[in-house]
C-alpha cells in the first residue's frame, strides 16, 4: 500500500493473460472443505466462475491443489499473473493479508476469510481501521448470513483513510 495502484497496473501489463470473462478471485493460502464451501456460495449466487491462486511455496502448491478439490486452480502462477487475475476480478474472496491489500487497493467487492496460523490479527487491524470490519468471516455460512453479497464497500471512505 506504499507504492500506487499505477505500478502494480504495470507489473499485470507484463503477464501474458489475457481474460475477457467476468470472474470471482480466490487466493487462497491454506485450503479446508469449508473455504471451497465459501468459494461455491460466491459462484452461485453471483453467477460468475471462480479463478482459485493457491500459496506455492516450494513443495505446497500440489498439497493444497489437491486440498481445494476445485476446477479452475490457476498454476505456476507467476507475480505479473498474480497482479492481473486481481487487478480484472469483479470480486474476491481471500485468507491472505496480501491478497486483502491487493483487493483494497483495486477497490474490489472482497471477503477476507480469518486465517488465525497466517495473520488474523493483521486482517483485523486494516480491516478495522479501514472501516471494514464486517467483511471478515470464519466460517462459509456467514456470507449469507451478514448479508455480505448485497452489502457495497465505501471505497470513498476506505481511501480517504489509507491517505
Amino acid at each position: 500500500m506504499l507504492t500506487d495502484k499505477q505500478d502494480y497496473d504495470e507489473i499485470a501489463q507484463m503477464s501474458m493473460l489475457d481474460i475477457e470473462m467476468d470472474y470471482i478471485i480466490a487466493y487462497i493460502l491454506d485450503p479446508t472443505d469449508d473455504k471451497r464451501e465459501a468459494l461455491n456460495i460466491l459462484s452461485e449466487n453471483l453467477k460468475m466462475p471462480i479463478i482459485v491462486m493457491l500459496d506455492g511455496r516450494f513443495n505446497t502448491f500440489e498439497k493444497n491443489k489437491t486440498k481445494m478439490n476445485m476446477d479452475n486452480i490457476a498454476e505456476n502462477v507467476d507475480v505479473y499473473d498474480w497482479v492481473y487475475y486481481i487487478k480484472h476480478a469483479k470480486y474476491m474472496i481471500t485468507d491472505s493479508h496480501h491478497g486483502l491489500a491487493m483487493g483494497i487497493i483495486y477497490n474490489l467487492p472482497c471477503i477476507c476469510y480469518a486465517n488465525p496460523g497466517r495473520g488474523q490479527s493483521r486482517f483485523t487491524s486494516l480491516l478495522n481501521v479501514l472501516g471494514m470490519s464486517d467483511r471478515m468471516i470464519y466460517s462459509a455460512k456467514e456470507i449469507i448470513e451478514k448479508e455480505l453479497l448485497s452489502k457495497s464497500i465505501n471505497y470513498g471512505q476506505v481511501n480517504f483513510n489509507l491517505r
